[in-house]
Parts: C-alpha cells; structure tokens; sequence
C-alpha cells in the first residue's frame, strides 16, 4: 500500500544466511562450540553465495534508491511492522483463551514439577563439567560484566564457548525435553481453542 515493491531473495538452505543458534540439537551444539551464545562472541553470516545475496538483498536496493526515496522507504518499513505487529496482538486478543495459553507458556513453565526435574539435572550435569549453577539463566549470565565493558578477553570469549557448549550438552536431554513437553501441549491446547483438534 506504500508503493514499494522487490522480490525478496529466498535462500535454498535456510540456515545459509546466519548460523543456526536455536534449530536442532546437533545446530545448537555447532552454535556453541563456535560462538558460544552469541553473547560475546559474534555470529557472522554464512560466507556461501545464498548467504552473501540475503545479506546484501536489503542493503543494495537501498544504496540505489535517492536520498527522498531512502527516507520514504524507512518510513514504510516502519509504518508496516507496526500495522502488522498491531494486526498480530489484535488477533491474539480476539480469544481470551490463545491470551491465557500464551500467558501461562511464556510466566509458568519453570514452575512445573517437569521443569524443575529438568533443571536439577542440567544443573548436575553442568557441576560434571566443572560449572555450578542452579538455574539455566546463570550460565549466560555469567558474560553480564564482559558484556557491560564491551572490551573482551581472548579468555572471556574462550570461556563463553567452553560454557556455551557445556550448557548444550547438558541441555539436550534435560531442559529441552521439557521445553518440548511443555510447547507440545501449549499447542495442542492452542488447537483446541481454535477448533482444530489436539
């Protein structure tokens, strides 16, 4: 409805544009081992062909774009993620019953018997490598201070990698399991609410 129009570049691999942090076990485990969170030590995009044409799709449409034109084009950009982030909450609030699914997906998963299971035994797990902590939240926690500097250390970034990896490998039979159990159902519940079936 702004008048702007070009076809978006879809790569053939998904994963080709930037490193996978959050897709299968064996993704998040290579995630790890070479960028630790991301916290500290930055991901970088994927050096393939299809990574380098996603890269560059936005930014050279907007280089050959004039100055008047680059101003009316961030301000679409704008003015049409706010119509659809308003469209999504909007269709969200139309079923108090999506609301109250979603509310208790995202406030009360860590207080579940499952969940908390879970997490004494990532937190033993993580104690086997050499790590103590007691809940999940710490172990990326402990890079708040680098982070804050925004100067790192060749032993802090190390460091995150080592932890990182160590917190996937704990992760995999642990937490993720429960947070598998737990979207599954949210879901499942979600699909009730709208008529379609568990």
């Amino acid at each position: 409805s702004h008048g702007w129009f070009y076809k978006a570049i879809v790569a053939a691999d998904p994963n080709s544009y930037m490193p996978n942090q959050w897709g299968s076990p064996a993704q998040s485990l290579a995630f790890a081992k070479n960028y630790g969170y991301g916290l500290i030590n930055s991901a970088i995009p994927n050096t393939t062909l299809d990574g380098k044409l996603i890269a560059n799709q936005d930014g050279n449409y907007y280089i050959q774009l004039t100055p008047s034109q680059r101003l009316l084009y961030v301000s679409a950009i704008g003015s049409c993620s706010a119509f659809t982030n308003a469209q999504m909450k909007s269709s969200i609030s139309q079923n108090p019953a999506i609301s109250t699914i979603l509310n208790k997906a995202f406030r009360g998963e860590d207080t579940t018997p499952t969940y908390l299971l879970a997490q004494d035994k990532w937190s033993t797990c993580m104690r086997g490598k050499g790590y103590s902590y007691e809940y999940t939240y710490q172990a990326p926690a402990t890079f708040d201070s680098a982070i804050a500097k925004g100067i790192y250390t060749p032993a802090e970034k190390a460091l995150e990698i080592k932890v990182a990896t160590a917190d996937a490998q704990c992760s995999y039979s642990t937490i993720w399991v429960a947070n598998y159990m737990y979207e599954t159902n949210a879901v499942n519940q979600m699909k009730t609410a709208l008529g379609l079936g568990s």
